[in-house]
């Protein structure tokens, strides 16, 4: 078995790491000032980070130093882990990378708690839900060796399916998706993906497997879904791989935090510094600061629209105001000349 570094490629989203890689999965402001989140921190190998304090934490907004209020590992809390793995049955998989991918998932589900739930989906020419959201790690894992190959690869498909399982659940969902191909049978075109992806505010794990993969599409989606990005060489890699994803998720903090700031419905940049003994990171989150209960994506691009629309209704205003006034100055000009020259013939 080859090490995890050797065969993985991370995406993380504005994070900029020495040692501890720093990711958010979810931020709430219901009870603002307190501002709530998960956050994930793993190592150079990916391992999760555990044992850390309020004390290893120095978080800034703006250029004001904030408190930090609550440190909790999520393991000690009774909030279940909402995890819907999806993955490519195309025919390319079948043999040893379809057995393997049963085994990396079986892998994943014994790492969950008695109180999280998974759900499976699969996709070749079409996609299914193999099983909805359930605790029961037998049954999932009979599902699971039950599993047989098809076709061609409706990897678009395959993702909003996973959307739509978890988009009835409130509190932490994520995705975890494998391929080894590339997309060529899907009904949704990928921009609608990305939109349904952009304002679902669930937590992406995208695992591209071999060499025929569309690296470019998978690095597109993983942005789309501020979520992270993992290629595999060979299928013997992925329950590996999968444990780790397991152990990240189980082990993310609960962080809670007191913005010296207002509801102004202003943006504003959180940084989040970690620094102990074995290393330390670094990463920014921007918010704005509305009576949004739950700050996602689609809360943001929304604003986002809203403000370039507005700014562009006042400059359109401004550029208004002296045209208007130079159109009148014209016309009073063009009227006292005609004044002048009708007054010049009636002397005559």
């Amino acid at each position: 078995m080859k090490t995890l570094s050797a065969f993985l490629s991370i995406l993380l989203p504005s994070v900029a790491s020495a040692g501890v890689n720093l990711a958010i999965t979810q931020m709430n402001i219901e009870k603002f000032p307190e501002i709530a989140f998960y956050v994930s921190a793993s190592d150079e190998q990916n391992n999760p980070v555990l044992g850390l304090l309020p004390g290893h934490f120095d978080v800034k907004e703006d250029a004001d130093k904030v408190t930090v209020k609550e440190l909790i590992p999520s393991g000690t809390l009774n909030d279940p882990l909402y995890i819907v793995a999806a993955f490519d049955r195309s025919g390319s998989m079948k043999g040893q990378p379809i057995d393997d991918a049963k085994n990396a998932v079986n892998t994943f589900i014994q790492e969950m708690r008695p109180t999280d739930q998974v759900g499976l989906v699969a996709f070749d020419s079409k996609v299914d839900v193999l099983s909805p959201l359930v605790a029961d790690k037998a049954g999932l894992s009979k599902t699971i060796d039950n599993i047989s190959v098809g076709k061609d690869t409706a990897l678009n498909d395959g993702i909003m399916k996973s959307i739509d399982t978890l988009s009835p659940i409130k509190g932490r969902r994520a995705v975890i998706i494998l391929t080894d191909g590339k997309e060529n049978k899907s009904k949704i075109p990928q921009k609608d993906l990305i939109n349904e992806i952009s304002k679902s505010g669930i937590m992406f794990f995208l695992i591209g497997m071999g060499e025929e993969i569309d690296k470019e599409k998978l690095i597109y989606l993983a942005d789309a879904a501020q979520g992270q990005l993992f290629f595999a060489r060979e299928s013997n890699e992925l329950p590996a791989l999968y444990q780790m994803i397991a152990k990240q998720m189980v082990n993310q903090y609960r962080l809670v935090i007191e913005s010296p700031k207002s509801l102004d419905s202003k943006w504003h940049t959180l940084t989040f510094s970690v620094r102990y003994p074995l290393g330390e990171g670094t990463m920014e989150k921007k918010y704005l600061a509305t009576l949004k209960p739950v700050l996602d994506r689609d809360v943001l691009i929304g604003y986002t629209h809203k403000s370039g629309r507005q700014s562009l209704f006042k400059i359109c205003l401004i550029l208004l105001i002296p045209i208007l006034f130079l159109t009148l100055l014209c016309v009073l000009v063009w009227r006292k000349r005609m004044s002048g020259m009708t007054s010049g013939q009636g002397g005559q």
